[in-house]
C-alpha cells in the first residue's frame, strides 16, 4: 500500500513537471504557423478567436461579432476550444486573447491530455511499455 502511494505521488510530480516544462517551452519559443491568414480564416481559427474575444468583452458565448452563432458558421466543427478558452479567459480576468495565445493554448491542451493519458495508462496496466 505504501509503495502504491509513493508511486502515485511520483506520477503526479512527473505530470506536473512535464506540464511546467511544456509551458516554459511554449513561452520561450515563437510559433510559426503553417497556414496563411486566409487559410486560418478558412479553417475557422480566427472566427473562434473572434468568438472568444466577443465573450470576454460582452459575455455572449460562442457568438460572432455579426450576432451570428458560431455553430451556424462552423457546422460540424468542434466548439470545444473556443468554449474552454472563453471560460478560462474569463476566469483568469483576460480582456482579449491574441492569436498566438490561442495557438499556445491548443498545444498545451494536447500536451496535457497526452501526459494525463500516459499516466492513466500506466496506472491501469502498471507497465511503462504500454505508455511508450
Amino acid at each position: 500500500m505504501r509503495q502504491n502511494f509513493s508511486l502515485n505521488i511520483s506520477l503526479i510530480f512527473l505530470f506536473l513537471a512535464l506540464l511546467v516544462m511544456s509551458i516554459q517551452f511554449l513561452n520561450t519559443r515563437s510559433i510559426k504557423l503553417q497556414w496563411s491568414t486566409q487559410g486560418a480564416y478558412l479553417l475557422l481559427r480566427f472566427q473562434w478567436l473572434d468568438s472568444v474575444n466577443l465573450y470576454l468583452k460582452t459575455g455572449k458565448i460562442l457568438m460572432l461579432p455579426q450576432n451570428h452563432r458560431l455553430e451556424d458558421l462552423a457546422g460540424g466543427e468542434d466548439q470545444g476550444y473556443p468554449f474552454i478558452l472563453s471560460v478560462l479567459g474569463r476566469s483568469l480576468g483576460m480582456r482579449e486573447v491574441a492569436f498566438s495565445a490561442f495557438i499556445k493554448f491548443n498545444y498545451l491542451l494536447v500536451i496535457a491530455l497526452g501526459v494525463a493519458t500516459s499516466v492513466l495508462l500506466f496506472l491501469a496496466f502498471k507497465s511503462l511499455l504500454i505508455n511508450v
